[in-house]
């Protein structure tokens, strides 16, 4: 029972970001037809009812399970609302009264959801006996009830009301002025059209199941009131303004026998007069606009609360992010893409820690998101190296990461300010070229990148050789020189120069052979799987 008790929780929070939703827009709603706030919190009920739903990256749901089933067997339980600050906020108050003692053969969370469970049963057993208790009462008192024809009755009840979820029945008080019964009638026949009948013991039962949430008994009190503003709506519609002044008198006159009436929760009656008197004196046919966006409202509210966001299962595998870095090791290699406003392919390679990399993405909330169509661009972006075979990659914009090994990728939805914290992560490498007293970065690239891309992102090194040095120029990592292939391009032509590579000598003294002087060039260096870029400026008096 504790599972399902969780279940049902993390089901009506979901629906309580709907409700939220609505209470919040409800003042935009007032010139909107009547009939669209009962079909809103209709979706509600939907949200509760369905016992599954689909991902979609469009879901503003922020979490579909905000209390995971492993957090009661946890040493340190968190939530999982998918709203960070708030988690943030709860996590020293749940540890703090939940954290389980040393010794202690279950945790305090495991024992207090048992409790929570009991309750929950105990709560939706005396709400449905409460049903059922008062619909029998009432359904005695109508045992005298006089047939006038089809599903209309009389009966000695102070107020009218409709009863019944498959035969309807409208039951009116003995002696009610024929022109007000039939103003009546027709209200309450507009219940059953809109299908109220069934729909308000529907949303009880569901009101039984999930009493624990105070936001779900405003909104079933919410659809009552609107159902009845929805059929007066639909009544006086077609009538003149006398027949809408005698309308309002008959309201007006049950209501002033409706704190006598039978209470059933299944039953519709007359309640909230005072509102809708006011909204039927003002009631005008909505525009064709109106009746447009009120059903794109209602599809998006639908699409957007009835799915949920993608969200990755902490399964053990590497591809979900808050497992990526549990081997990489304490200092992995980095590769930060800075913006290159629409250049891509220039990089600088660096390293980053293993327990930072770990801590950010232990405190990370990320959702799970749908492969996009095109991959983001490599600007803007910082790559980690956790293992020969996982790399973790974080977006500025889009707000994305993307996990990946040999065996697939997976996406996810970071939040505001992952890119710049994933970026403070970095330190730059040491790599620089270096002649006579000068030195300049190397940046990093791939092998495919454009030479016209490379020469806007790299550093320029004047080529000032010591006469006592071996060679002209030198390739440094930190303390240790790096050695690898060449490769000289001319920058104006970005044509490659050929130039001769003895075994065992150095290359650079032949490379700079091959160069003009005056002329700047484009030099880059492969080690292992590693492409390197930086530029020349040739002296006139270089020889």
């Amino acid at each position: 029972m504790t599972e399902l008790f969780l279940a049902l929780v993390n089901r009506s929070i979901a629906a309580g970001w709907l409700v939220l939703a609505l209470l919040v827009l409800r003042p935009l709603l007032k010139k909107a037809p009547k009939w669209l706030s009962p079909a809103l919190w209709c979706i509600v009920g939907l949200r509760l009812l369905l016992p599954f739903s689909v991902p979609s990256a469009l879901s503003l749901v922020p979490s579909a399970e905000t209390l995971r089933p492993e957090m009661l067997y946890e040493a340190a339980p968190a939530l999982d609302s998918g709203v960070p600050a708030l988690d943030r906020a709860a996590e020293p108050l749940l540890q703090g009264a939940f954290a389980p003692n040393p010794g202690d053969s279950a945790n305090p969370l495991q024992i207090w959801t048992a409790v929570g469970a009991v309750v929950w049963a105990v709560g939706a057993a005396a709400m449905l006996l409460y049903a059922a208790v008062s619909t029998l009462r009432l359904r005695l008192r109508l045992r005298t009830a006089v047939q006038l024809r089809d599903n209309l009755w009389e009966c000695a009840i102070p107020t009218p009301f409709v009863l019944g979820a498959v035969r309807p029945r409208i039951y009116l008080p003995f002696g009610l002025p024929e022109d007000t019964a039939a103003l009546v009638v027709a209200h309450e026949q507009a219940h059953i059209r809109r299908g109220d009948t069934l729909a308000k013991p529907i949303g009880f039962l569901l009101l039984s199941v999930y009493w624990f949430h105070p936001l779900l008994w405003a909104a079933y009190r919410l659809f009552c009131r609107d159902a009845e503003l929805a059929c007066d709506e639909r009544v006086v519609r077609t009538l003149d303004a006398a027949r809408r002044a005698d309308y309002s008198e008959a309201l007006l006159r049950c209501a002033g026998a409706g704190r006598r009436s039978p209470v059933s929760p299944f039953a519709f009656g007359e309640t909230g007069v005072r509102e809708r008197i006011r909204a039927v004196l003002h009631v005008r046919k909505p525009a064709v606009w109106a009746v447009v966006c009120a059903f794109l409202a209602c599809a998006a509210a639908a699409f957007c609360f009835l799915t949920n966001p993608y969200r990755d299962i902490p399964d053990g595998s590497p591809l979900y992010y808050k497992n990526a870095a549990e081997s990489a090791p304490e200092v992995l290699q980095a590769i930060l893409y800075p913006p290159t406003d629409g250049l891509d392919g220039a990089i600088v390679l660096g390293y980053a820690k293993g327990d930072a990399l770990r801590a950010f993405l232990a405190d990370a909330s990320w959702t799970q998101a749908g492969i996009p169509r095109d991959t983001p661009s490599s600007p803007g972006s910082v790559e980690f190296v956790c293992s020969e075979t996982l790399r973790v990659t974080v977006w500025d914009s889009p707000a994305l990461a993307r996990v990946k090994n040999e065996d697939g990728e997976r996406w996810y939805r970071t939040g505001r300010g992952d890119y710049a914290a994933a970026a403070a992560l970095f330190t730059s490498g040491t790599r620089t070229a270096v002649s006579g007293g000068g030195s300049v970065p190397l940046i990093a690239f791939d092998g495919e990148t454009p030479p016209e891309t490379l020469l806007s992102r790299v550093y320029w090194l004047t080529v000032s050789p010591d006469p006592d040095a071996a060679v002209p120029f030198e390739v440094w990592d930190g303390d240790r020189a790096l050695y690898g292939l060449y490769t000289l391009r001319d920058a104006e032509t970005l044509e490659e120069v050929d130039f001769f590579r003895p075994s065992g000598l150095y290359p650079q003294t032949y490379l700079l052979q091959n160069t003009v002087p005056g002329r700047a060039y484009l030099v880059t260096l492969f080690i292992g799987d590693a492409h390197l870029a930086f530029g020349i400026l040739v002296p006139d008096d270089a020889s």
